[in-house]
């Protein structure tokens, strides 16, 4: 009888371009066999140095892996017995929604919107909830990465932490850690919806993870551009990548509105680059997917469902009027919501809003990931690209209805890392020109739609 043998992550994610480069293959691998490190595309991949057939854990904790349908069974598992929980298909599961900031207006500058996720972890470490939170940080050590996961015992600590990174970390190393960890210490972990899929994963498959992890908290997210984008908008501004200590993503002037932020990179021997409008070139790299990982194209889940918390920017017009910004909370956990309210007036500000609101300022992001995607899963399907499972269907009709923009964007994603690999980095404004061409067909794409839509809804208006 031939024995079975049971493909790795490397077979199955890598070769079929669907890692995201979360690092927990890695993490959890009991014999070490892989490695998180950078690939000529600018992307975190795991290496493998050899395998032993009777193993599949590696692919039985990815996020892209042939599990999508515990992405509804998890989040069910966890608070589908809440008091008073709600549900909607755009947001998963939810107790109640709050726009808030923290009251300290320094530290609230510092942030990238209102300061709420990086104050629970504050609390959750000084009223002793966790011993220790996971969260991503500068990074000082290591010359080839700006930033990493890293484990914080210290609330001081978290202020390195502020701010948002548009840029590649992976959990590898600080899963290790938790799994060698002999003590009975508990952590919060903060993360995008795919990274804490994954962790979800492994706590079911991990004792010691179920155990030590008590509190998930998420990031909304609409895609992550590999290390290229923060290489790109860094010679913008400036500075050398090789001789960059740090960069600053959201930088905030307290004149423009809370949505209208800046980018600056800032040298090791301590010069500060050219500052840099998110409208300007940032804005054009986020917006038509440069540089973005192939698996986002896939990723439906846009509030982090498996987490007990999400924090999000508050992006409606009367709050992003507020130059230092506002966070819109998304609470799943009983206890979390006790503990805000608790807090309310103290330390923050909460007023609870409509969960309407919230999907309304995230409407881009859901048609994204909710529609379009499954034109993008169509399309996957014609051109040969191998998917290991979705939430989402196969629909034609959605191709159709967004297919210049799927294949453009498509062919910028690709085009972009290779051509920036093999560019002139001295030149990066050539570097865009060579786009020119896609990026006036995405023009028109778009300004196509928006009159479409906009006749749509004169039409439905008229029909009620």
């Amino acid at each position: 009888m031939n024995k079975t043998v049971k493909k790795s992550v490397i077979e199955e994610i890598i070769q079929n371009d669907l890692c995201i480069g979360c690092g927990l293959c890695a993490g959890v691998c009991p014999s070490r066999f892989l490695r998180m490190d950078w690939n000529k595309l600018g992307e975190l991949k795991p290496e493998q140095s050899d395998c032993i057939d009777s193993c599949n854990l590696c692919l039985e904790v990815c996020p892209f892996s042939n599990h999508k349908s515990e992405l509804n069974t998890i989040p069910k598992d966890r608070f589908g017995c809440e008091h008073d929980i709600q549900y909607r298909y755009e947001t998963g599961y939810f107790k109640k929604v709050y726009v808030g900031h923290v009251l300290d207006n320094n530290v609230r500058m510092q942030c990238s919107s209102g300061g709420m996720t990086t104050w629970l972890l504050k609390i959750l470490l000084e009223d002793g909830y966790v011993d220790r939170v996971i969260c991503v940080t500068n990074q000082n050590s290591l010359p080839e990465k700006l930033f990493t996961f890293q484990i914080i015992e210290d609330p001081m600590e978290l202020g390195n932490a502020r701010g948002s990174r548009y840029y590649p970390v992976d959990l590898s190393e600080v899963i290790t850690k938790v799994l060698a960890d002999k003590t009975d210490k508990e952590y919060a972990i903060v993360g995008l919806p795919c990274q804490l899929f994954g962790i979800s994963l492994a706590i079911q498959k991990i004792p010691k993870l179920r155990k030590r992890i008590r509190v998930i908290i998420g990031l909304v997210c609409g895609h992550l551009p590999n290390k290229f984008y923060t290489e790109f908008l860094t010679l913008r501004s400036g500075i050398k990548p090789e001789n960059t200590q740090t960069v600053n993503y959201r930088g905030k002037d307290g004149i423009k509105t809370a949505d209208n932020f800046t980018f600056q990179a800032f040298s090791k021997t301590g010069e500060a680059g050219k500052i840099i409008d998110f409208t300007s070139e940032p804005y054009r790299l986020w917006s038509q997917d440069f540089f973005t990982h192939n698996a986002c194209n896939y990723c439906d889940d846009v509030f982090a469902e498996v987490a007990d918390i999400t924090f999000m920017d508050a992006w409606e017009k009367e709050y992003t009027s507020d130059v230092k910004g506002n966070s819109y909370i998304l609470v799943r956990a009983n206890w979390l919501n006790d503990l805000l309210n608790q807090n309310k007036q103290k330390e923050i500000f909460l007023h609870e809003v409509g969960i309407d609101k919230v999907i309304e300022s995230q409407k881009g992001v859901i048609e994204k990931k909710k529609s379009i995607i499954q034109g993008q899963i169509w399309f996957a399907h014609v051109i040969h690209q191998q998917l290991l499972g979705s939430r989402q269907k196969s629909d034609f009709n959605f191709f159709l209805k967004n297919c210049t923009q799927i294949i453009i964007k498509r062919r910028i994603q690709v085009l972009s890392k290779i051509r920036w690999q093999k560019s002139n980095k001295s030149n990066p404004q050539g570097f865009l020109n060579s786009f020119k061409c896609e990026e006036i067909i995405l023009k028109f794409a778009n300004l196509s739609k928006r009159v479409k839509n906009k006749i749509g809804n004169k039409k439905g208006l008229a029909n009620q």
